[in-house]
């Protein structure tokens, strides 16, 4: 994942009021016309109010998964970038993957609490 000045990284994050703490998004390399000229990934996290002890570094979010979206696999064939229930079960296996999974944590602490 190479920054261009031309280009910004959007993070969409959908909730439902009734699915709380669930949420769901993707990632998405745009022009600032917000076409998507890169690569995009999906992801579904559980994001609380509040940090706890089972979050990522200690903050709200204590469930997350991230896939790479790509037209050819769908479904259970996506490529699982990072995945973390209560703890790692995958952690990103490059640069880019990091990268990514960086966006959107920090893209997510940083969202507004969720109205219950």
């Amino acid at each position: 994942m190479k920054d261009n000045q031309d280009t910004i990284w959007l993070l969409t994050v959908k909730c439902r009021p009734t699915a709380y703490p669930w949420v769901e998004g993707i990632l998405e390399e745009t022009l600032p016309d917000r076409s998507c000229i890169g690569d995009s990934y999906s992801f579904r996290a559980k994001v609380y109010n509040q940090g706890s002890k089972f979050g990522i570094n200690q903050g709200r979010i204590s469930k997350l998964a991230v896939w790479k979206n790509d037209p050819e696999r769908k479904g259970f064939y996506r490529k699982t970038i990072a995945s973390y229930d209560r703890g790692w079960d995958v952690r990103p296996a490059d640069e880019t993957g990091k990268a990514v999974l960086q966006r959107i944590v920090e893209g997510l602490e940083e969202s507004p609490e969720q109205q219950i």
